[in-house]
């Protein structure tokens, strides 16, 4: 039997119901989630739009009102944003109630695409949580997110390798330097450098970031540079990749190589998006470990 869980936000037309869908679509085999809103409005088109970009359909979920669920049994009540979490009633029958605070992707200002890209940072956002917290073995302490754009002095600098640095390296860096703020100085290198993949720039401007500037580069220009990481993100780079001088520590996160993928275009941009999709999950989970770490320090 499923775990019912109960998604809420204020106007349960973006957060809870991104929300929703994501988690019946990761773990169907183990819950089964509802959403609802303290001041329901509907679902946003853009939340629809954002959703089916992973191939998710919440057009039929429909927008509730709190009161619909009152009373109903509970496994999980999470509330998504600060509004919900104040006006949130106690349900009695609830295993477990927590709050993970999204900013809300409606109210951000610009044109078009401004608006959308807001939009899929909160999807992705609510994404790497719900992946945190379905890997966990309690479900009672997500791992909070790193605080983005610090201004801390004391820069981390990495160097992101894959074979070609074509696609996964190039990815793997500009997740780090979208995600990680200023606190990070994020370089990617190739041991036998092609150039960047059309694909790789294609999804992630699906995403709002822009890596058509980036140039593949060989990691022989970054030997005498000094790291306090050295990320692989595939087998090959791992086993050939040189030893870099100072107190460089390396780590390794395996990743398929999209470029290999055999197909038609469509299939070949679905692996490009799942390895992109995948990479942006673990430099979250690497970023939020490393805020952790400092916040214990």
């Amino acid at each position: 039997m499923t775990q019912r869980i109960l998604f809420l936000c204020t106007h349960n037309s973006a957060r809870s119901q991104m929300a929703q869908g994501l988690l019946n679509w990761l773990a169907p085999d183990r819950y089964t989630a509802f959403s609802a809103g303290t001041h329901p409005t509907g679902i946003h088109s853009l939340s629809v739009q954002v959703m089916a970009e992973l191939g998710i359909d919440i057009t039929g979920q429909g927008s509730h009102a709190l009161s619909v669920y009152q009373g109903q049994p509970f496994d999980v009540v999470v509330t998504v944003c600060d509004s919900a979490a104040e006006e949130c009633p106690v349900f009695a029958g609830a295993r477990e109630q927590l709050h993970w605070g999204f900013a809300d992707p409606t109210s951000v200002q610009g044109d078009e695409a401004t608006k959308l890209n807001a939009f899929r940072h909160t999807r992705d956002l609510i994404l790497v949580r719900l992946r945190l917290w379905l890997g966990q073995a309690s479900p009672t302490e997500a791992i909070p997110p790193p605080a983005l754009g610090t201004t801390d002095a004391d820069h981390v600098r990495i160097l992101v390798v894959c074979t070609g640095n074509s696609a996964r390296s190039q990815m793997g860096e500009a997740w780090l330097r979208y995600l990680g703020g200023t606190r990070y100085e994020v370089a990617s290198a190739g041991t036998h450098p092609s150039h960047v993949h059309p694909l790789a720039i294609a999804v992630m401007d699906e995403r709002g970031i822009d890596i058509r500037g980036h140039r593949s580069k060989s990691v022989d220009e970054f030997l005498h540079h000094p790291f306090d990481y050295v990320i692989t993100v595939c087998d090959q780079a791992a086993e050939t990749c040189p030893t870099f001088p100072g107190p460089a520590r390396r780590e390794h996160w395996s990743f398929p190589d999209p470029a290999a993928v055999v197909g038609s275009p469509m299939e070949q941009l679905r692996a490009f998006r799942a390895v992109r999709d995948a990479l942006y999950f673990a430099c979250w989970s690497w970023l939020a470990q490393q805020a952790k770490h400092r916040e214990v320090q």
